[in-house]
C-alpha cells in the first residue's frame, strides 16, 4: 500500500480494512461452518480438522493485523503477532461454545459470553506483544473483550453468515482500533 493510500485512510481506516480482509479470507478458509480447511479435514481428522481451520482463520486475521500495525502503530512488530493471534483464536473458538452454552440459554446472552471468551483469549494472547509498545496496554484486554462481545452479537444475529463476516470484523476492529490509535495518539501528544 502506498503512502498516498495510507494518508487517505489513516491508521484507523487501514486497521479497519485490514481486519475486514483478514476476517473474510480467514472465514472462507477456516470457518467451522463451510470453511475450506475444516471441510477438507473434518472427515479424516475429526475435531483436529476444526482446530486446523481455527488456526488458519486466526492466522489470516493475525497476518492482516500485523500488516496494518507494521504500517501504522508499530513498525518493528515481529511476525510473532501472527501465530499468537492464531493461538488466541483457537482457544476462544474451541472454549467459547462450551462455556457459552453451559452458562446461558438465551441467544443474546450466549453471544455475550462467547464474545467474552473470544475477546479474553485474543486479548490475553496478544497483550504480551501489545505491552511492549503501547502506552496503555493494560486496557487492551478489556477493549478486546468489548470488541468481541460486539462482534459476536452481530455474528449471532446474522446466523454466522459468511456475507456478514466483514461487518463483524469492522465492528471488532472499530473497538480495538479505538484503543490502539485513539489512546496512543493522545499519549503521544501529552
Amino acid at each position: 500500500m502506498t503512502s498516498k493510500t495510507m494518508n487517505r485512510f489513516g491508521p484507523y481506516g487501514l486497521w479497519l480494512l485490514a481486519n475486514a480482509a483478514g476476517f473474510l479470507v480467514g472465514s472462507l478458509l477456516g470457518a467451522t461452518d463451510g470453511g475450506y480447511v475444516p471441510e477438507q479435514l473434518l472427515a479424516t481428522w475429526g475435531r483436529w480438522g476444526l482446530i486446523a481451520g481455527d488456526l488458519v482463520f486466526g492466522a489470516c486475521i493475525g497476518l492482516a493485523q500485523w500488516w496494518a500495525l507494521r504500517r501504522t502503530a508499530q513498525r518493528s512488530l515481529s511476525l510473532t503477532w501472527i501465530p499468537v493471534t492464531a493461538l488466541g483464536f483457537v482457544l476462544g473458538a474451541r472454549l467459547g461454545p462450551g462455556v457459552s452454552f453451559a452458562i446461558a440459554a438465551d441467544v443474546t446472552l450466549i453471544a455475550i459470553v462467547f464474545g467474552v471468551v473470544m475477546g479474553g483469549a485474543q486479548g490475553v494472547a496478544t497483550w504480551f506483544l501489545v505491552r511492549d509498545w503501547h502506552p496503555r496496554a493494560g486496557l487492551w484486554i478489556p477493549f478486546s473483550i468489548a470488541a468481541w462481545v460486539v462482534g459476536e452479537s452481530i455474528a449471532f444475529s446474522l446466523g454466522f453468515a459468511h456475507w456478514g463476516v466483514p461487518l463483524v470484523a469492522v465492528a471488532i476492529a472499530a473497538v480495538t482500533g479505538a484503543h490502539l490509535f485513539g489512546l496512543q495518539s493522545r499519549s503521544a501528544a501529552a
